[in-house]
């Protein structure tokens, strides 16, 4: 169905990294530390949700034959206001994502979290759906972010986003024991293989009888 309805995404279930595989791009390459992880799942939250509100108010003076394109310059503008903002007041968030902020226009999770794909989108249920996939992916990052650098660094810390100033931080890995192919490339994709397949079991297991989920 042309439904907005059937995205039916959330914190766990449907996962918008973890189980429906969106915007992986930016997930696996802004998850080295919690504090990247976590400022650019708010900056994708953000966008996301001004993005269903925005193209939620002109679907209806959009025709069909120019709204992929519409919906499309939309996003691109907001998520430059995004990116503007985050350089400004989240300086040390928009200096490891590096290129990543800027290519947020192509991230899958702010264009199917905008309904940008969907006609008959309800407006108000449009930007809930949306939410819901958006606050999946910023969860998505935090877990991912954490698991990361806990293995590579053996501890947590996490900074200011705003500022760059620790806020906390500890270690209880002895340093022989770390890995720190967790920090690369590598150790994004069996990360997340890793945190994907405890998802995928814990979804099996509350299936329902004689049903899929």
């Amino acid at each position: 169905m042309n439904s907005v309805k059937n995205l039916n995404s959330g914190l766990f279930r449907n996962n918008a990294v973890l189980t429906l595989f969106l915007g992986l791009t930016t997930a696996l390459a802004v998850t080295t530390s919690l504090t990247t992880a976590l400022g650019m799942g708010i900056v994708v939250l953000l966008a996301t949700l001004a993005s269903a509100f925005a193209i939620g108010l002109l679907r209806e003076f959009t025709p069909d034959e120019v709204a992929l394109p519409v919906n499309l310059v939309v996003i691109a503008a907001i998520v430059k206001i995004c990116e503007l903002m985050t350089r400004a007041y989240m300086a040390p968030v928009a200096k490891e994502a590096g290129v990543f902020l800027p290519l947020l226009i192509t991230n899958t999770v702010i264009l199917v979290g905008a309904g940008v794909f969907v006609k008959d989108a309800d407006f108000g249920l449009s930007i809930k759906e949306g939410a819901k996939l958006a606050f999946g992916y910023l969860a998505a990052l935090v877990i991912l972010g954490m698991f990361r650098e806990i293995l590579a660094s053996g501890g947590l810390m996490f900074l200011n986003p705003m500022s760059g100033e620790e806020v906390f931080s500890f270690s209880f890995i002895p340093e022989a024991y770390r890995i720190g192919m967790f920090k690369q490339p590598a150790g994004a994709f069996i990360s997340l293989s890793l945190i994907s397949a405890v998802f995928a079991l814990k979804k099996g297991n509350t299936a329902p009888e004689g049903g899929n989920q």
